[in-house]
């Protein structure tokens, strides 16, 4: 797969043309470097946004199917939220070697499906057909939107190729920064929707439990509307990065002639 390169070819050499190319695609650059943001906290998102109900939830379902065996209570929760945890732990490195391979849109757009996927999943497991396999559901569906969360190592991936090395340190920070943000959002958009009272509407039931599934599923379809139209991956083009250091180096070359040739003193004296 081809990537654009953030430089100038030789049918923009021209001041004029070659200023509106680089102008162009330094908007892309940054662009793409912000839906990464994006998917950073979205990702944190999918998580967190259902801590605040899913021991609620089990409550329901245990209820729901009360003539069948009880899930497990704690234990089950407990293999609720871990199963994201290895769902990221597996797609971490696919999506990685994904990306490596074939370049980053095509596995940002995957995992992203899975998050719809597996929040949608999530939502229904309330229908009446779902009867005994509600609880596998669950798991099933958390564990395929913890899959879709290794993305995260698309983002790091690809702010590394993307951003110059003075760059580096911001936009790390700033993915960072969104996934901390997406931690801590996640809850407080779950609890939002507490006061939600339950509302059937067929196979789809709704209430406080299931409603923040299906908002974070719209959230990834945003996210992947915004993947598959706007992001262009830019790679900045290293051999600026050579020429820097072939700079550094031939001047520190010089710099050691002149101080053999002319002694220290004359040299910092010339330096002054």
């Amino acid at each position: 797969m081809a990537y654009e390169r953030d430089e100038c070819d030789d049918e923009s050499a021209s001041p004029l043309l070659g200023g509106v190319s680089r102008e162009a695609t330094e908007r892309k650059r940054w662009l793409s470097i912000k839906i990464m943001y994006l998917v950073m906290f979205l990702s944190s998102v999918a998580f967190s946004i259902l801590i605040s109900s899913i021991s609620q939830f089990l409550d329901h379902l245990d209820n729901a199917s009360a003539h069948e065996e009880p899930s497990g209570g704690m234990s089950f929760l407990g293999w609720v939220i871990a199963v994201y945890s290895i769902g990221q732990f597996v797609g971490g490195p696919v999506f990685g070697r994904w990306a490596n391979v074939r370049g980053s849109k095509e596995p940002l757009l995957v995992s992203t499906f899975l998050n719809i996927a597996g929040n949608v999943a999530y939502s229904f497991s309330y229908a009446p057909d779902a009867n005994s396999a509600r609880h596998a559901i669950i798991l099933v569906s958390r564990l395929v939107v913890g899959i879709s969360a290794g993305n995260v190592a698309i983002t790091r991936m690809y702010a590394s190729v993307a951003t110059r090395y003075n760059e580096k340190t911001r936009v790390m920070s700033l993915l960072s920064a969104a996934q901390a943000l997406g931690f801590v959002a996640g809850p407080v958009i779950g609890s939002a929707f507490s006061p939600l009272k339950f509302k059937s509407f067929g196979v789809l039931e709704l209430d406080f439990c299931t409603v923040p599934a299906f908002f974070s599923a719209v959230l990834g379809a945003v996210q992947f509307a915004l993947i598959a139209l706007v992001f262009e991956e830019v790679h900045v083009d290293m051999d600026e990065f050579e020429e820097t250091a072939a700079e550094k180096k031939a001047a520190k070359e010089a710099a050691e002639r002149r101080r053999a040739i002319y002694g220290d003193r004359l040299y910092n004296d010339d330096d002054d």
